[in-house]
């Protein structure tokens, strides 16, 4: 799974670009998916169970018609963070934006930030705003608790 992850992650930093798909969201890409409501994803109960904390980075093209057609991983902590995180953006609620809002297909990048709660303030939004191992600026947390 890792040399899958490996192999993707090669092919899209050393592929072939293209002009005629979109470009990924600059500064407006935040603004937009910060005007509604998103809910963080699940976190894996195995990576709970392990005590493991992580992230992972998906880019995904939202169309004019408000639905996510594309969703990929760019940098991930484990496939269950990637899994995770590739499963929710899909269920945000889109189309509370308003049909006006993206005019041609636009490329997002989110940030999931999947962290433990030790009761010290590790999972506060600065500390998870931090963190470097995945890229981008548009975080969203996912706070859990060690399950035994």
């Amino acid at each position: 799974m890792r040399l899958l992850l490996l192999c993707a992650g090669m092919l899209l930093l050393f592929g072939c670009s293209s002009n005629d798909t979109p470009e990924a969201a600059s500064a407006s890409g935040p603004q937009v998916a910060n005007e509604f409501q998103r809910f963080a994803p699940r976190y894996p109960v195995e990576e709970a169970r392990a005590g493991r904390e992580g992230c992972a980075t998906v880019r995904y093209l939202l169309t004019p018609s408000l639905l996510v057609e594309q969703v990929e991983v760019l940098d991930a902590t484990s496939r269950h963070f990637a899994n995770e995180s590739a499963a929710v953006v899909p269920r945000w609620n889109w189309q509370s934006l308003g049909a006006d809002r993206v005019a041609e297909p636009t490329w997002f990048e989110t940030r999931f930030e999947f962290c433990l709660e030790t009761g010290r303030g590790n999972c506060s939004p600065e500390q998870l705003q931090q963190r470097t191992t995945c890229r981008g600026d548009d975080v969203v947390s996912s706070v859990g608790y060690r399950v035994r």
